[in-house]
């Protein structure tokens, strides 16, 4: 039988190369690792700047996360990243060749499957091959919206033992799906967060839940201090905080649009996420349409368009022109007739 972690690297099992930065400069003179010994005061805030996150900050943070998600196991441990994009490269970085993903699906895991020259495999469904290492399931999917199904996820995590199942979990909160933390059973499945969809992009902050051997593995390879103290600092004051209303604002503005969409026969994927994905038969003259009106969403694949849902202000104002849109199409068409 194969080592339970054989999908990474058997170079990277032992391996240990980082800093560590456990000594509290308070009260103690700190010459160790090349900081400056002037604190730099930044807006009035009580940050010390000049010095390198201590690991204790780190361990604060990651010990308020399991109480927000109610882990007691002592097997599981936490990883922060500098967004969840640093987690996923480490992630390919750290496993043996073969990565999975379902199609379509969130374009990163190719591009660092292309970078760290490892071999992507696209599947449209969850009939996985034994040979994978890694496979990423967004859930809910970017750019679908799409959830997948409980039974037929915990049927391949099964079978596929020698696989890390990888849950992307960046959506879960604008979705009616629970989490999957209870997953978390299995050695073979970690679930990935970020709060850049929840009001804190520009933080770049996301954190991987497993198993500790794979979070050690992981830890061993990251760039050391890769959490800047700013972030550390926001993060520890607004962890428990309660997003909830805004969250909540979001998709009552999704219901809205879905409406607006049906009303208007224009075709579109029920979304479990802050955005939309619509198909349009005319999708190039729509974005073009759009852009000449400072409205600018995405544009997909060459069949279908991605619409954030923004604030009230903003949803009125691209469900309008939308609809100047379609109807103009309309009286081309009568015109066309006659």
């Amino acid at each position: 039988m194969k080592n339970k972690f054989c999908m990474f690297r058997k170079d990277l099992l032992n391996f240990k190369l980082n800093i560590v930065n456990n000594i509290n400069f308070k009260k103690k003179i700190k010459l160790d690792i090349m900081e400056f010994p002037y604190q730099i005061n930044l807006f009035g805030l009580n940050i010390n700047f000049n010095r390198y996150p201590l690991n204790k900050e780190i361990k604060k943070i990651k010990k308020k996360i399991k109480i927000i998600n109610n882990i007691n196991n002592k097997k599981i441990d936490i990883i922060l990243g500098n967004g969840s994009e640093e987690i996923i490269s480490l992630l390919i970085l750290s496993c043996n060749k073969y990565i999975g993903c379902l199609t379509p699906t969130f374009s990163i895991y190719e591009k660092y499957s292309f970078i760290h020259n490892k071999r992507l495999f696209k599947f449209k469904n969850m009939h996985i091959k034994n040979n994978i290492d890694i496979f990423f399931i967004c859930n809910p999917n970017n750019p679908t919206g799409t959830t997948i199904k409980q039974k037929k996820l915990e049927k391949n995590i099964k079978t596929n033992k020698n696989c890390l199942f990888v849950i992307d979990e960046t959506y879960f909160n604008f979705s009616k799906q629970k989490s999957y933390l209870e997953f978390l059973k299995y050695n073979n499945v970690v679930l990935l967060r970020s709060l850049s969809k929840i009001g804190l992009a520009g933080l770049r902050f996301g954190y991987l839940i497993g198993h500790k051997k794979i979070i050690k593995i992981l830890e061993n390879i990251k760039s050391p201090f890769n959490i800047n103290k700013f972030t550390l600092f926001i993060i520890n004051k607004i962890i428990f905080s309660i997003f909830n209303k805004n969250i909540k604002f979001i998709i009552k503005e999704r219901e809205k649009i879905y409406n607006f969409l049906k009303n208007k026969s224009i075709l579109f994927f029920k979304s479990n996420c802050n955005f939309i994905l619509i198909k349009n038969s005319n999708i190039n003259s729509l974005y073009l349409f759009l852009k000449t009106k400072n409205i600018f969403i995405k544009k997909l694949y060459n069949k279908y368009l991605r619409i954030s849902i923004g604030k009230k202000k903003e949803n009125i104002k691209i469900l309008n022109f939308i609809n100047i849109y379609e109807n103009n199409k309309k009286n081309q068409r009568n015109q066309n007739f006659y």
